[in-house]
């Protein structure tokens, strides 16, 4: 049996965030070692297409299907925060068809997990254990907006060791330059 808890996540246009790296469960989430520990279709500043600016982050160029960053981290039951600090470069779209954005975990190879829908023009970030899954949608501000930093809390209901933290993106047209992924925790409860 699947278990599904829903991410609830407080999105917040914030100004750049600067956490400590040693409070971030994820690696290199400020890419300062390239993309050290990061699995998916991210890729080197250097060598993606119309990346707003070189240095430390990692490009995702948008196409015809679902895109992610992925990383492995382990957490126990608690209360979490979310920071993401991106760009994206002018004139980047996302799909229009709403059938796009539908049964999202299945798009992304996660085929053991229950669907769930974001809404169009939304990103999604699930943290799974391929099991049970916390996941939430990411609604961008237009192309074009600069640097933006979007920042929230969740609640992860169970202990894992082996979870992954998963930044996904639908169909599109552009660039999504990631600078700083942060997963820092408010509150763990032993068990």
């Amino acid at each position: 049996m699947t278990t599904k808890a829903m991410l609830a996540l407080v999105l917040l246009g914030l100004g750049p965030v600067a956490l400590a790296d040693d409070s971030n469960l994820l690696q290199n989430g400020d890419f300062s070692s390239g993309l050290a520990h990061w699995d998916g279709d991210g890729r080197s500043l250097a060598t993606t297409t119309n990346a707003l600016a070189p240095g430390n982050g990692m490009g995702v160029e948008l196409r015809a299907e679902w895109t992610k960053v992925i990383q492995n981290f382990d957490a126990k039951r608690g209360d979490y925060t979310v920071s993401i600090t991106y760009s994206l470069t002018p004139g980047t779209t996302f799909t229009a068809d709403e059938k796009d954005y539908r049964k999202v975990p299945k798009k992304l190879g996660f085929d053991a997990l229950q669907e769930f829908r974001v809404k169009k023009g939304e990103w999604a970030i699930i943290i799974t254990d391929r099991k049970r899954f916390v996941h939430c949608a990411i609604k961008p501000p237009e192309a074009g907006n600069g640097e933006q930093t979007i920042a929230g809390d969740f609640k992860l209901g169970y202990d894992g060791d082996d979870q992954t933290f998963c930044l996904a993106f639908p169909q599109g047209n552009g660039v999504v330059t990631i600078l700083n992924i942060a997963l820092t925790a408010k509150r763990v409860r032993s068990p």
